[in-house]
């Protein structure tokens, strides 16, 4: 999804485009992006044709805009990328090897948040045969497999929309 992110949007284009894994689409979803946003993605459109998708849609919410992506995706595993993030070049390539060779559904991966003040904190990933719905959280630190979410969806104009798809799937 993408939302006046123009500030972040190339850094997360760059590091999708570098991705080490050898078939792969993105898929972009301007949720009516009133900033330069869309001339950005046309840039990335224009450079790598055929690896990038985009399809814009009037403003609904973050949920919205990923059941657009969702809706055309192709691949066996979807992953999802917050448009202010960005993905070290090896991470969909590790997680699909991953997915291949335990046959899983889901890959949670690690992650980082990086803050304002140069403070970086770890996040990792936390899953518990136990405690299941402690991996819930965030869709954007998984892949899945693209058969497990027939008829998940995120649901619209709710806060930590992520949660909800994540527990169901």
């Amino acid at each position: 999804p993408v939302y006046n992110v123009e500030k972040y949007l190339p850094q997360c284009l760059d590091s999708l485009v570098s991705q080490s894994i050898d078939d792969y689409e993105i898929i972009l979803v301007n949720d009516g992006s009133p900033d330069k946003s869309q001339q950005i993605i046309d840039e990335y459109s224009a450079r790598y044709p055929g690896l990038i998708n985009c399809l814009v849609i009037d403003n609904g919410g973050q949920g919205r805009a990923r059941n657009f992506g969702l809706d055309i995706a192709r691949g066996e595993y979807i992953g999802f990328v917050d448009s202010d993030d960005w993905a070290e070049p090896e991470m969909f390539k590790t997680m699909y090897d991953a997915a291949v060779a335990n046959m899983a559904d889901i890959v949670i991966c690690d992650a980082v948040a990086f803050f304002p003040d140069g403070r970086e904190e770890a996040m990792p990933s936390t899953y518990s045969e136990d405690m299941p719905l402690t991996a819930a959280g965030n869709c954007w630190d998984k892949i899945y497999r693209r058969q497990l979410l027939e008829g998940i969806r995120f649901p619209h104009g709710l806060w930590y929309e992520d949660f909800s798809f994540t527990a169901k799937a």
